[in-house]
């Protein structure tokens, strides 16, 4: 079963780019091994260039499968614009990749509200939500976005880190568990807007 990944565009090109060089790698290799036999009267037996060559082969061709699975996996789901609608509504433009990949680009609509147009009744990518630690009180804003957007600086998480994973569909008024590499705490959901580029805390 494939684990659906939501990427920015960036980061969709960016993999596509590392298959794009390390098919060009295994192309070079591959004409390695080959001038290795031809170049030893007694073919590929005990000969060290073409033994080196089939093992970097088998590596960028592991390198690769690892890298096109993970593509495969990945939809890329574009920042909402100041209308609220996705420039690419829905699953669509699937076709091949620039670079002769043939894989599949994939664009998503991952925001629910904004194909609603109405406001955010969970958190979802794209939007900032407001939670209150139910130990501390203490009340933050935290953005959360794709694969590839995060800006942990600023408080702008990737739905899957440890503090957003959990907070995921919640509601307003949901509280959350939340287990932290520093803590284990509870978070209560308060508000759910639409994204913002500098949340703070409050």
């Amino acid at each position: 079963m494939i684990t659906i990944k939501f990427v920015t565009k960036n980061y969709y090109d960016a993999l596509a780019e590392k298959i794009r060089d390390a098919k060009t790698r295994l192309a070079r290799t591959r004409m390695e091994k080959s001038a290795a036999i031809n170049e030893d009267v007694n073919g590929w037996h005990d000969n060290f260039a073409f033994e080196q060559a089939a093992r970097a082969e088998r590596m960028i061709e592991d390198e690769i499968n690892i890298l096109s699975a993970e593509l495969n996996a990945c939809q890329v789901c574009p920042q909402p614009n100041g209308t609220a609608q996705f420039p690419f509504a829905g699953k669509a433009s699937v076709g091949d990749s620039p670079g002769g990949l043939s894989m599949p680009m994939a664009w998503v609509d991952c925001s629910e509200a904004a194909r609603r147009g109405s406001g955010y009744s969970c958190v979802e990518i794209w939007t900032t939500v407001t939670i209150r630690d139910t130990n501390t009180g203490a009340i933050q804003q935290l953005s959360i976005v794709p694969i590839g957007a995060e800006d942990v600086r600023n408080n702008i998480f990737s739905y899957i880190a440890p503090i957003a994973a959990p907070l995921m569909d919640a509601k307003p008024g949901d509280i959350i568990d939340v287990s932290l590499p520093t803590k284990n705490t509870a978070f209560e959901v308060l508000e759910i807007t639409k994204f913002m580029q500098n949340p703070e805390v409050i």
